[in-house]
This record gives C-alpha cells, sequence and structure tokens, in this order.
C-alpha cells in the first residue's frame, strides 16, 4: 500500500466524530451497509484529519458486506490520506502504524493473504506498546489470516487466538472478545478435535462473561 506524503496539521479543529461513531454503531451491530454509507457520506469532504479513520470505517463495512471493490477503494483512499500530524481532539489518528492494523482486519475478512504480513507488523508493533486492545485486535487478524492460506494453519491460528485473549486480559474488550470467540467457533467446527482447540474453549467462555467496550477498534 503506498503512503502519502506527510501532511502538515490543518488549522481549525478536527469536526465532531459522530460520523465515525455512527458507523461503528452501526458496524458492530451487524449492519454493515449502514455503516458502510454513513462513513462514504461524510468521508469526501471529512477534515484531513478524520478522512482516513472514516475511509477505514467505510472499508472495513464494505468488506463485511461482501462488496470488496469498495473495501478497496476505500482502503486506498486511507492510505492516501495518512495524517501525520500531531494528535487532535474529537477522533483516532489514522497514521502509518493504525493503517497497517486496519489493513491487517480488512484484508483478513476479504481472505485475501496479504492480511498475514501486515497482521504480523501490526503485532510486532503493539508489543510492548501498552496498547492492549490493539494487540489483541491485530492478533485476531493474524489468526484468521493463518485461516485463509492455501493450506489453513488452524495451530497457529488457535495460538494467535489465545494470544488476542491474553492482551486484552481482564479488560475483556468486546471488539477483541467478539471476534476471538468467532474464530474459535470456525476452528472448532473444523478441527474440534485438536487438543489445543478443545483447551482453548474455557478461555474464550470465560472472556465473555462479560466483555466490556475500550480502546480503539481494529
Amino acid at each position: 500500500m503506498p503512503v502519502s506524503t506527510p501532511r502538515k496539521p490543518a488549522t481549525g479543529s478536527c469536526p465532531t466524530a459522530s460520523p465515525r461513531s455512527d458507523s461503528s454503531f452501526a458496524y458492530f451491530r451487524n449492519d454493515p451497509h449502514r455503516a458502510r454509507s454513513v462513513a462514504a457520506e461524510r468521508r469526501r469532504d471529512a477534515h484531513p484529519y478524520a478522512r482516513p479513520m472514516l475511509a477505514a470505517c467505510e472499508s472495513r463495512s464494505a468488506a463485511r458486506g461482501g462488496d470488496e471493490s469498495t473495501a478497496r477503494a476505500a482502503l486506498d483512499d486511507m492510505w492516501d490520506h495518512l495524517w501525520n500530524g500531531p494528535v487532535m481532539p474529537g477522533e483516532v489518528r489514522i497514521d502509518e502504524g493504525q493503517a497497517v492494523a486496519q489493513t491487517a482486519a480488512i484484508l483478513a475478512t476479504l481472505r485475501d493473504p496479504a492480511s498475514e504480513k501486515f497482521a504480523q507488523r501490526a503485532v510486532d508493533a503493539y508489543l510492548g506498546s501498552g496498547r492492549s486492545a490493539n494487540l489483541g485486535g491485530s492478533y485476531n487478524a493474524l489468526a484468521r489470516s493463518y485461516l485463509h492460506r492455501a493450506e489453513p494453519d488452524p495451530e497457529r491460528a488457535t495460538a494467535a487466538t489465545r494470544s488476542a485473549l491474553e492482551a486484552v486480559g481482564d479488560q475483556r474488550t468486546s471488539w477483541v472478545v467478539g471476534p476471538a470467540a468467532k474464530t474459535w467457533r470456525t476452528l472448532d467446527a473444523r478441527w474440534g478435535t485438536m487438543p489445543a482447540v478443545r483447551e482453548l474453549g474455557e478461555p474464550v467462555a470465560a472472556a465473555q462473561r462479560p466483555a466490556l467496550t475500550s480502546g480503539t477498534n481494529v
């Protein structure tokens, strides 16, 4: 993915994050079409700081809804408009590090084998950073990427899913725990006789009692 020339901080304040929040609200309630349309409607005219996050929201929603061409176009737009200025209030900053993590998750949803290299880069970047939810989300993307290989690797997918749960620990962050549980169900359905897969069921169940929302979703 191309990385844009660093942008200078724009003058004025960053507009409200409500379009991104509205898109995320719909996305996590499994309404990807509304999530995509909300983000797409505001993306092109958005403040330069908010634009890449809205592009990421549009891309992930299109990917979940099965619209691969829109997902890839929005993903390219995110990379074309990275923000390398200071953090501003009201929105998540999408710099290159965040873009790598978002790309990993979106390509995993598209079942693109390239997701694995992005997911591993994101995991490596977040290890030791203190950003446990981002680390957990990146492990989830890595787990899914192992299952999308030409020859699926359930052993590595199981280990990565366990690492995702361990990353968030007692936080039980919902958008990390939920995808981890979904990956485990996939593993259990196809490779349920593997001891590591069976053993993963217990921490997955424990993490879902209850799941709390916190952090920056990837």
